[in-house]
């Protein structure tokens, strides 16, 4: 009786899952990092970004620090650039918390910080997380940004995220997980 529940439990929960292998098969030579747990949020935010803001007239960025000569002050995780004047477009901060309401007031913190480090006079330093060969930026290319976003996992909007990811947290760290292994196999692409 236990194992027929169980089993009943399990059927219903993969029925209502996503599939996750068009995100496995897009993400599979992107080289990223995901043993940082956001990693794969982040890269599924650029894909959606992606199909929103298409090539070859905007182009998406995820992982850019920026700073000061004495240290790094944040990281954007998500932007889109036009292709045409490399201006930043939307600036997105992505959370895949548990606690949706702390990770939305995270967000909201991480977008003050960073309008902040833009109007303050000094020097400001910014380039790439990842080794992207030319990836490098300045305050002019975050002058007129239109939009700062917020974006979670499927159930952030009741928190008061601008967009979701189309999955739920349980769906993007099992994609992590494949993609980790894969990686570990070295049948996917290493950083």
């Amino acid at each position: 009786m236990i194992q027929f529940l169980l089993s009943t439990l399990l059927s219903v929960s993969t029925a209502q899952a996503k599939d996750i292998r068009p995100l496995f098969e897009a993400l599979a030579d992107s080289g990223a990092r995901y043993e940082i747990v956001g990693t794969v949020c982040e890269q599924v935010a650029k894909l959606n970004l992606e199909q929103d803001y298409p090539a070859p007239d905007y182009y998406v960025v995820t992982g850019i620090y920026y700073g000061n000569k004495k240290h790094v002050i944040g990281e954007l995780d998500v932007v889109v650039f036009r292709s045409n004047d490399n201006k930043a477009v939307l600036v997105g901060e992505v959370k895949c918390w548990t606690n949706l309401s702390s990770a939305r007031s995270k967000a909201m913190d991480q977008r003050q910080r960073f309008k902040a480090a833009l109007s303050n006079g000094g020097g400001l330093i910014m380039g790439c997380t990842s080794q992207q060969a030319g990836c490098s930026f300045s305050k002019k290319n975050f002058k007129a940004v239109e939009k700062f976003v917020s974006i979670s996992q499927d159930g952030g909007e009741k928190r008061g995220f601008d967009m979701t990811l189309g999955y739920s947290l349980e769906e993007m760290m099992d994609l992590r997980e494949q993609l980790m292994q894969c990686q570990q196999r070295g049948e996917c692409e290493r950083p």
